[in-house]
């Protein structure tokens, strides 16, 4: 008589908590940038350093200046002390990196 290798496992009962077999694992969530804070304390750091940064645009399109104002959909960044400022959407951004 041969003996199949199927397990059977007993239904838990209501309330029980049961354990995930070992092996799958969840993977973590996803973490929205907004509310780890780290983005708002780079821009905020930006601004008050006055640093000058590269702003790459999903486009490819790259502009050079300081950033100036920032919000949660969009920042400002002027090109020389005076002169224009653009304001660009952070869905628009591909990138920034600091000089």
């Amino acid at each position: 008589m041969a003996f199949s290798k199927k397990r059977f496992r007993r239904k838990p009962k209501q309330g029980e908590r049961t354990r995930k077999p070992p092996g799958k694992h969840t993977p973590p969530a996803t973490v929205n940038p907004e509310t780890t804070g780290s983005e708002c304390s780079y821009l905020k750091l930006l601004v008050d350093s006055r640093k000058k940064v590269t702003v790459v645009m999903n486009d490819g399109e790259r502009l050079t200046g300081f950033v100036r104002y920032y919000d949660i959909d969009c920042f400002s960044i002027g090109i020389t002390g005076e002169g224009p400022r653009y304001f660009l959407r952070k869905e628009n951004i591909l990138y920034i990196e600091d000089e």
